[in-house]
């Protein structure tokens, strides 16, 4: 009697082989018995001769569907199961998140803590202080919503106040055309973009800070492609507004544009610009330059425009450059300042940096092309007491440069050097070391000028 076997979905196993095997041989050795001892009817032959012809076929053929099965043969093949869309995934590590199965949907508590200590080695007979400082108390969440919206929500306090950070909504459903919408910083340059949970030192540095705006109300498109982005927008004034009835409010142009043309495995190279135009606000028609040289802790204003009045705008010049070759990285920028004024004189000012940095253990800062900024420095081997991780070590050095004196404009030069020992415990958590000098002409502020500050400043900070 033939047999078939057309079923999709079977199992076999060595077993199956091993049983027929047997009946085969049990079946054979029982013909030879009856060859050897009684006669047996010509049709008993026969049919014994049949059973044994369709059980050898038979065992031939599972032999041959074992081997095609192989490895695979013990296994039923099943349909996979869908996920559950409603299922919520939980993690608690840096800080509580949640996440749907798919992650369209998304919410986490996101935040920072820096402490600052501070100490002069010499001001020249300045009178500046040493001190320890909350730098920074940051706490908020951010989250997607449907997989085309994302969110965030900061509060912070410094310097005794309460602050709105980041506020915003943003649109991701046009293929590589994000949307914001709130409360952000103004299109900047690398370093203010990569924000200061990431910077290589404690603070940017003064040559860009000085002319670095704040967070305003906006709207920005943010277009990128494979290896460049851009960040468009226009902008109002911040939280808080200005008094009502006091004249037209501050406005701006804003835009960003960054290119990689080289970004494979260790090499990478950023090069970039900024456009900026702001008109202030009525009636004061009026903005300030100012920076504190390198350090929030010290509280000291180094060099100072004082506040320059009767502006009609001033814009913003800049580039930047970043190049990485495995643990080591070449980063500079420079902006100038054009501010056109109705009345008193226009003026110019300029300033920016180039720092040198290496990774002692050899790890690399993540890159996001399409929004041409540096991220997080996680350590191969994250620190543990009980463990071998020693974490992740860092040295750099930099040259800083800002120049607010010019024409009727008495605000000062100053130059920093800067050098830094960074370690990482792990990828939120570390301490820096910062050796600052600064070297001060004697246009600037009257308390300060010709003085050069030096100072260590130490930091503790974790974020999530």
């Amino acid at each position: 009697m033939p047999i078939s076997l057309k079923s999709r979905q079977f199992r076999i196993g060595v077993s199956a082989t091993t049983m027929v095997s047997a009946i085969a041989l049990s079946l054979t050795g029982a013909a030879y018995a009856q060859q050897a001892g009684a006669p047996v009817v010509a049709a008993g032959e026969d049919k014994l001769a049949a059973a044994m012809a369709e059980i050898y076929d038979l065992r031939q053929r599972l032999i041959a569907l074992e081997a095609r099965v192989g490895a695979k043969a013990d296994v039923d093949t099943l349909p996979a199961a869908k996920p559950d869309p409603n299922a919520v995934k939980v993690k608690l590590s840096p800080a509580p998140s949640l996440s749907t199965a798919d992650g369209k949907t998304t919410f986490a508590i996101d935040g920072r803590v820096q402490v600052d200590a501070g100490t002069v080695i010499d001001d020249s007979g300045a009178g500046i202080g040493d001190d320890v400082d909350l730098r920074a108390l940051w706490i908020g969440f951010s989250g997607k919503a449907g997989g085309v919206w994302r969110y965030k929500l900061q509060a912070a306090f410094e310097n005794n106040q309460v602050a709105v950070k980041d506020a915003f909504i943003a649109f991701d459903g046009i293929k590589n055309l994000p949307i914001m919408v709130g409360n952000f910083y103004e299109n900047n340059g690398l370093e203010s973009f990569s924000g200061s949970t990431n910077t290589v030192f404690l603070e940017s540095a003064a040559g860009i800070a000085a002319f670095r705006s704040s967070r305003y109300l906006g709207v920005s498109a943010d277009p990128y492609g494979k290896n460049w982005g851009a960040q468009i927008g226009v902008f109002g004034e911040g939280i808080p507004e200005k008094a009502a009835g006091t004249g037209d409010e501050g406005y701006a142009f804003a835009s960003r544009f960054t290119f990689a043309p080289v970004n494979e495995g260790d090499n990478l190279l950023h090069l970039g610009g900024v456009y900026r135009m702001r008109v202030p606000t009525e009636p004061t028609d009026s903005v300030r330059f100012r920076a504190s040289g390198e350090s929030s802790v010290i509280g000291e204003t180094l060099i100072d425009t004082g506040n320059i009045s009767a502006v009609e705008d001033y814009t913003t010049y800049g580039l930047e450059a970043l190049y990485r070759y495995k643990s080591l990285s070449l980063m500079s920028e420079y902006n100038v300042t054009d501010v056109a004024r109705s009345a008193g004189g226009d003026a110019e000012f300029g300033g920016g940096y180039v720092s040198l940095g290496w990774v002692l253990t050899g790890e690399q800062r993540d890159y996001n092309a399409a929004r041409g900024k540096t991220g997080k420095l996680a350590p191969k081997t994250p620190f543990a007491i009980d463990g071998d991780g020693r974490g992740a070590w860092e040295l750099a050095a930099r040259y800083d440069t800002v120049d607010l004196t010019d024409g009727p404009v008495s605000g000062g030069e100053m130059d920093s050097y800067t050098v830094a020992l960074n370690w990482y415990p792990t990828s939120f958590t570390r301490v820096m070391l910062n050796y600052v000098m600064n070297d001060l002409d004697n246009t600037g502020p009257a308390a300060f000028r010709d003085a050069d500050p030096q100072y260590l400043m130490l930091r503790m900070q974790t974020d999530f």
